[in-house]
């Protein structure tokens, strides 16, 4: 029904005066809905659409402080639509549509109102022009290398609400939260000053726009979608969100970091589902679960994808239940965002036991290179499940060959090789079909949001802090040398637990053996505890040097695919619960090294590790093995092991040349030293014999000049005073007579 609009709808709006907005023969899905402020020299008016199938009668309900405003709506095909000229820029207006159906009269909130009254109860008009701050500036692509893409992912509030963070108190749980600088404990950088110093390049926020409570949310189950949560703005003004956001964007991309909104477009509160279930048929197939394959459904969604990508300029999108999204869905969503930012990172992840034909899943992912998923096989290999106490990985005691093969799949970002086996990688659905086109679709990450912590998967397994510090250690070594880009959620990193925030008595508890955890967490979340990183400082310096490595390094940085990746990489096995993995590039120009060998024991005994055979491993770098063997290297309990294979140099024609070049070099400074002795003790240089004799003359001759000439200054400097001396006594005669 949506398509046959098109000609009857643009020749409606054109006699209604919309022919700036729309034109004859332009389809539905490009016509812009809500309310759209035009301002310019000669005109200035609002027009306002809502496509509302199901309505026999819209009015439009216009207000400001003073004054209420009512205008009767006209209709065309199911697209509602009014143009308001008479009360000038209404930016700042608060606006509301009363619709009639079969079931009565109700009053609706625009579905794309880009802004919501305080209370809740009204869409707020915005003049999209007057919401850029002092400071916005042209996007700029910051992050345009995909080697050096570090995603970090947080929730706006978690991240500075917590006493330790030490910043401004308003700030506390908000937008600018994010971006104060000058936080620290004990000397510790926290907030926005620590993830400096680890060098994110991509901020990745958890849902920010309206979920419609006043309390704490995940932000998954939007309320009011294309307008900003006012819970994460300082300031209480109507345009204070998106100012706010348009700030810290600015602030990040002025530090080198691209802001990734993570979105969860399927589900929708209570509210959306109420309303706009009565204004357009089918849009649902369970309460607050989007209809993905009904028309409008699709255009609101992508229509949403446009409106952050181009107006927040946004370093890219985190997709949560991708796997629920039609390819064609999918691929015009790229589309939008990328014609915004052709940098920008698309990534998602989801249940792919539930895929279906038709929608996107792992298999998809070499025919749409723009998409990327997030690969959580090293976190089940290395720890087990995070939501599963029972499911171990090789960090808590289980050493099988499933879990082994999970970690390499993640090292080679699910790129096919002859060494990976996929029906034995653990926990993956669909074996034979997750093969990427390149290693940077996929989005390696050890933990997320929901689920245990790392730190708590470990002391439910009996584990001590001091261990748990090597273990983690020994896998985000592994996640940054793997290929595809790295991702940590915030806090993990330093042991974060959750444990903390559920001491009060008679809560609902979960708990796993002797822990226990809140069992609903949208009420208090996870405030991020700083002192747990000034406790753990070592984890942020450890960081660092695992940013550096990869960064600096290209035998960590190369773009593999299927093509080049089975020369790029071979393992190497030496007993159980222990990898090797060899990187081989062209020969580097600067250091000659043409291997690196990883050695990982992530076992709690010391292994020994051999060298692979046949190159000269010498430069050893980062090591956490002590005994160094003739053929290997004893590795510490969980550590592990990098060395270079430096390229051996050839014969060569420079090698006899440059030898000649020193040798009679020396022959002649010899010869000239042996010269000036004889000259010294015999002053006859006769007795000199060599071929540069006559060169040594003259250097004699030079030094007598400066000798002679050097004398006779002197002599015209002691005449001179003589002189002066007789003309002063002829003087002093003068005066006696």
């Amino acid at each position: 029904m949506i398509k046959r609009i098109t000609i009857v709808l643009a020749a409606v709006l054109l006699y209604f005066g919309f022919n700036n907005q729309v034109v004859l023969g332009l389809d539905f899905k490009d016509i812009k809905l809500g309310s759209i402020v035009v301002t310019d020299s000669s005109v200035e008016y609002t027009d306002f659409r809502l496509y509302a199938p199901l309505a026999s009668e819209i009015t439009l309900k216009v207000n400001n402080e003073s004054e209420d405003y009512s205008f009767v709506m006209e209709e065309s095909e199911g697209l509602w639509f009014s143009r308001v000229s008479t009360l000038g820029n209404l930016h700042g207006f608060e606006y509301v549509y009363e619709v009639t159906t079969t079931e009565g009269s109700f009053d609706i909130i625009d579905p794309y109102a880009k802004a919501v009254s305080f209370d809740g109860s009204k869409g707020v008009i915005l003049d999209l022009s007057q919401t850029n701050t002092a400071n916005w500036i042209e996007m700029k692509d910051v992050n345009t290398r995909k080697s050096k893409q570090f995603i970090y992912g947080l929730h706006v509030e978690d991240f500075s609400s917590h006493q330790t963070w030490n910043g401004p108190e308003n700030y506390k749980g908000k937008f600018y939260g994010v971006i104060s600088t000058g936080t620290s404990i004990s000397g510790q950088p926290t907030g926005f000053d620590y993830l400096n110093t680890i060098e994110v390049s991509h901020l990745e926020l958890m849902p920010v726009y309206d979920f419609g409570v006043d309390t704490y949310n995940p932000g998954y189950e939007g309320m009011f979608p294309f307008s900003l949560s006012r819970r994460y703005a300082q300031e209480q003004e109507f345009d204070a969100p998106i100012m706010e956001f348009k700030e810290v964007i600015d602030f990040l991309n002025q530090n080198n970091m691209s802001v990734v909104m993570k979105v969860d477009f399927i589900n929708y509160s209570n509210y959306f589902y109420n309303s706009m279930s009565k204004l357009v048929p089918d849009l649902f197939i369970s309460e607050g679960v989007i209809n993905v394959d009904n028309d409008f459904a699709k255009k609101y969604i992508i229509d949403l994808f446009d409106y952050y990508a181009s107006e927040f300029r946004l370093g890219g999108f985190s997709i949560r239940n991708i796997e629920k999204y039609p390819l064609t869905l999918i691929g015009e969503i790229a589309s939008v965002v990328k014609s915004a930012n052709e940098n920008a990172l698309i990534y998602g992840g989801g249940n792919y036991s539930e895929t279906t034909p038709g929608y996107f899943s792992p298999s998809e992912l070499k025919n749409y290179e723009d998409i990327s998923l997030f690969n959580y096989s090293l976190r089940d290999g290395l720890f087990g499940s995070l939501f599963n106490n029972e499911d171990k990985g090789l960090l808590t005691g289980d050493y099988s060959e499933n879990n082994l093969e999970a970690v390499k799949f993640a090292l080679l970002s699910s790129i096919n090789h002859k060494d990976l086996d996929y029906s034995k990688v653990k926990n993956l659905i669909y074996q034979d079909q997750w093969i990427a086109s390149s290693t940077y679709q996929m989005i390696n990450a050890l933990s997320s949001y929901e689920g245990l912590t790392l730190n708590d998967k470990l002391r439910l397994n009996e584990f001590s802090e001091t261990y748990n510090i090597s273990k983690i250690q020994q896998a985000y070594l592994t996640m940054f040398l793997s290929g595809g880009i790295p991702y940590i959620y915030n806090g993990d990193e330093f042991l974060k637990t959750r444990e903390e925030v559920i001491r009060t008595e008679g809560e609902d508890l979960v708990c796993y053996e002797r822990l226990c955890f809140r069992s609903d967490i949208s009420e208090t979340g996870h405030p991020i505890n700083w002192n747990r990183l000034n406790s753990n400082k070592s984890m942020a310096e450890y960081l660092k040097t695992l940013v550096l490595l990869r960064n600096n390094n290209n035998l960590y940085s190369l773009q593999f695919n299927e093509e080049t990746i089975k020369n790029k990489i071979s393992f190497n096995y030496d007993g159980e619960g222990v990898l090797g993995i060899v990187y081989t590039t062209g020969r580097d120009s600067l250091r000659d090294i043409e291997k690196a060998y990883t050695a990982f024991n992530y076992t709690g005994s010391f292994k020994k590790v051999t060298f692979p055979k046949g190159d000269s491993w010498r430069a050893r770098y980062y090591t956490a093995g002590r005994q160094l063997l003739d053929d290997g290297i004893n590795i510490d309990p969980y550590g592990y092991y990098i060395s270079f294979s430096i390229k051996q140099a050839g014969f060569s024609f420079w090698v006899p040349l440059l030898f000649l070049v020193f040798l009679f070099t020396g022959i002649y400074l010899l010869n000239t030293f042996l010269a000036s002795l004889i000259v010294k003790r015999d002053g006859d240089l006769s007795k000199v014999k060599m071929k540069g004799k006559e060169k040594y003359l003259n250097l004699l001759k030079r030094r007598e000049d400066k000798k002679v000439k050097a004398g006779e200054a002197q002599l015209n400097k002691e005449e001179t005073k003589e002189d002066s001396k007789v003309v002063k006594e002829d003087k002093e005669s003068d005066k006696e007579e």
